[in-house]
């Protein structure tokens, strides 16, 4: 350890005339005995300037406090009895640093440069900062920074800034260093894949360039010249190329960086095959007075001769991709052969199937239709149809229910009640000489069995005496349909058994048990048929019978909008008991409709349609709603992309609605990820923006600015984290996983954003939210 001893004198003042212009102060004479040897350090603190001079064995310090003097003839300084010597200590408030100002790494863009951090006494805190030429490099404040192409050509430097409480700030600056540019670290010959015929796409494979982020442009060339216009990644050789070398080049530039060529090994062309993307075969019908036409499919560009054949022989002058069928084809058995040739091609022949020529045939260009009322005792009347030839009769037959109709053979048809409720057809039958007849059946019209109006006006009916109990139908229309089954009449609440509002499209089955029945909105009610439409599609907001009005089965919602609401019904009382599940939120979404479901209700999600087998099985989300897994998106790790705190998801078992369906779930930040397995059936989202799936690789930064869930190796580094923000709401999460179960948390946290935090590298994911800026510190 130094040994320092302090000593002050008063400064004097001496006359000498040749002196220069200075500063009056104080000196210290400072006695130094070193025992190791590292160079003094020197600490002051409340003066302008120091001078510094080393002798042997001792140092001599100058510090000056006050302006710059001009010169003038110095006094002697004061006698010894006028003025008492003073002795003052050197403040104890400045550091002392030891720094070789060594800039340390290879100075090339993509190269990592760094300091030491200066050994200080007493200790404090060191802040970095970078500079291009004068300017500081923004966000460059470490001890390491990694050259970018910005920095090419340009001199870098670092400064040091120790500072402390009750310190003054020392400021060190580094040695300048001059930045090259970067060179590849790796640049593989490119590969051409594919076969090397004319017709035949090639494709280059560069390999991988390090570092990532280089532009690469292509070039082919055929022998040693290159190929105008050829410039992309793939290339087809053309019938110039047959025989002929063709090789590519990969051209790599990089801002910052060197440009570099790299050249593929030559391959030979050999001469194209001439592919059949379509069987040869003859469409059209084979009958008297049809055109045969060709149907085939060859490489495009291809030119193509034709010949016909007649039993086996060659049918004078017919060489063209048809041919017309006069009576005297009919019973032949006609072929085509076409030769097809193209430039730089094999020539190729081919034969089509054979086919034999039949009568005329009659087709049916639209088939008749039923008009007239549909109620018992109104007459319906039959279109005829049209059809490709003029028939010269018609016959008819009419059916209920599929079943022929006795006696009715004629164009028109009068109704009778045994057609209540039943479907009626009829079939028309077309005959023209020479021609096939020709046979088409109506669409079938339902002729409804009269319902019977029980309730014509609003009101309230007693059960058993103005209504009797049983399934009723309202026949309004809007959404202002209301009624109330009722236990009394004493207007108490808790006369009320069940009730319901909405639309006038529903149903309401009264029981014996009910005293009372209230309707208002909801336009007549009547009594419900046994049948229905059983459709595969619903239309329009209401209530409908499963298995009656509409199939069980899985339904997706065509509407547009947040407001869709959906309910599935054990009964139709408007007891709550009777709403087996239910739904409300956006209309791009699923319901599963059960053979055990009696009813469902609906409102604001459009038209229901079946839900198809098949759909996009995207990799990308792009509105709010409900997605099949497997079919509408695929299984994976997904990324929200959207904005704010909003952000809600649940990955489900299924689609009734059922709340025991919801496997996992989330709401929070935007700014997350989603592991949605091939065990999973949907996913419903809402509020996260587009999903799209997660990119393997990311920034792997040291700092975390936003609100959200990270990656860790990939959006962040593992590591120790310090919290900057304020209030005591920080909240944060390490992750094995994104699947949203609780067994995914390793570790979390609630309290005040003035912590840390330590991200293992085990860890797959980091979740934070209101504890401002993270930065790793180690």
């Amino acid at each position: 350890m130094d040994k320092r001893f302090f000593h002050t004198v008063e400064a004097l003042r001496y006359s000498r005339p040749e002196a220069p212009a200075v500063s009056w102060g104080r000196a210290f004479f400072v006695s130094l005995d070193f025992i190791s040897a590292e160079p003094p350090r020197v600490r002051a603190r409340g003066f302008r300037s120091a001078a510094v001079m080393f002798g042997a064995g001792a140092l001599v310090l100058g510090l000056f406090s006050g302006p710059a003097a001009t010169a003038a003839p110095i006094e002697p300084p004061p006698s010894p009895e006028t003025s008492a010597p003073a002795t003052a200590e050197i403040p104890d408030s400045d550091f002392t640093a030891t720094w070789d100002g060594v800039v340390a790494g290879k100075p090339t863009v993509g190269q990592k440069l760094s300091v030491a951090t200066p050994v200080l006494s007493p200790s404090g805190t060191v802040a970095y900062q970078w500079y291009r030429g004068t300017s500081a490099i923004s966000g460059a404040v470490s001890s390491s920074y990694t050259l970018t192409p910005a920095d090419a050509a340009q001199t870098l430097s670092v400064t040091v800034t120790a500072t402390g409480t009750g310190m003054n700030p020392l400021t060190l600056a580094s040695k300048s260093i001059v930045v090259a540019k970067g060179t590849f670290t790796a640049a593989p010959a490119p590969a051409i894949a594919g076969t090397a015929k004319v017709g035949s796409k090639l494709t280059a494979n560069p390999g991988t360039w390090s570092p990532s982020g280089a532009t690469l442009a292509y070039q082919w060339y055929r022998g040693s010249s290159a190929i105008g216009g050829a410039t992309a990644r793939t290339y087809t050789p053309a019938a110039a190329d047959n025989g002929q070398y063709l090789k590519v080049r990969v051209r790599a530039t990089r801002t910052g960086y060197t440009t570099l060529d790299r050249w593929s090994v030559s391959r030979k062309v050999a001469a194209g095959s001439i592919v059949a993307t379509k069987t040869l075969s003859i469409s059209g019908s084979a009958r008297y007075g049809q055109t045969l036409k060709v149907s085939q499919g060859w490489t495009a560009g291809s030119k193509i001769a034709y010949q016909w054949y007649s039993n086996g022989k060659a049918v004078k002058g017919a060489t063209k991709s048809s041919l017309y069928l006069g009576s005297g084809y009919v019973g032949t058995k006609i072929t085509v052969r076409v030769t097809v040739s193209k430039a730089g091609y094999i020539t190729r022949k081919a034969t089509s199937p054979t086919v034999t020529v039949g009568k005329a045939s009659m087709a049916t260009k639209s088939v008749p239709t039923i008009s007239g009322t549909k109620k018992a005792g109104y007459t319906l009347t039959a279109s005829k149809g049209t059809y490709s030839a003029t028939p010269s009769s018609y016959t008819y037959q009419w059916y209920r229910n599929g079943a022929a109709i006795s006696g009715a053979k004629y164009r028109t048809y009068k109704l009778t009640t045994a057609d209540n409720g039943k479907k009626i057809t009829v079939r028309v039958t077309a005959r023209k000489t020479g021609y096939h007849n020709r046979a088409a059946t109506s669409a079938a019209v339902e002729i409804p069995a009269p319902p019977r109006t029980v309730i014509s006006r609003d009101g309230t009916y007693r059960v058993g005496t103005d209504i009797k109990p049983g399934l009723y139908k309202a026949t309004g229309t809007g959404n202002g349909c209301y009624w109330t089954t009722m236990s009394g009449f004493s207007g108490s609440y808790d006369d009320v058994n069940g009730s319901y509002y909405g639309s006038a499209r529903t149903y309401v089955q009264i029981t014996s048990a009910d005293r009372g029945f209230e309707t208002s909105g909801c336009g007549k009610w009547t009594t419900v048929p046994k049948t229905g439409a059983n459709a595969s599609k619903i239309t329009a907001d209401g209530t409908y019978r499963v298995g009656i009005d509409i199939k069980p089965g899985l339904y997706k919602a065509t509407g547009s909008g947040d407001d869709c609401s959906w309910t599935t019904l054990t009964g139709f009382t408007g007891h709550s008991d009777e709403m087996k599940n239910l739904y409300y939120g956006p209309a791009r979404t699923y319901v599963h409709i059960t053979s055990a479901d009696r009813g469902f209700e609906t409102s604001g999600c459009g038209t229901w349609i079946l839900a198809p087998a098949t759909g996009a099985n995207a990799s990308k989300i792009t509105a709010d709603g409900t997605y099949r897994v497997g079919i509408d998106i695929k299984p994976g790790l997904y990324k929200a992309t959207g904005s704010g705190d909003d952000c809600s998801w649940t990955t489900l078992t299924g689609f009734a609605g059922h709340s025991d369906e919801m496997k996992n779930f989330y709401y929070g930040p935007a700014r997350t990820y989603v592991h949605i397995t091939s065990a999973d059936r949907g996913f419903e989202t809402s509020g996260c923006g587009t999903w799209i799936l997660a990119p393997a690789t990311g920034v792997n930064a040291s700092k975390i600015t936003a609100d959200g869930t990270y990656r860790v190796g990939v959006d962040i580094r593992p590591g120790l984290y310090q919290a900057s923000g304020t209030g005591n709401s920080c909240y944060w999460t390490t992750l094995s996983g994104f699947t949203g179960d609780f067994d995914d948390v390793i570790e979390n946290y609630y309290g005040s954003a003035r912590t840390y935090v330590e991200i293992p590298s085990v860890a797959k994911g980091f979740e934070v939210e209101d504890c401002g800026t993270l930065t790793r510190v180690s």
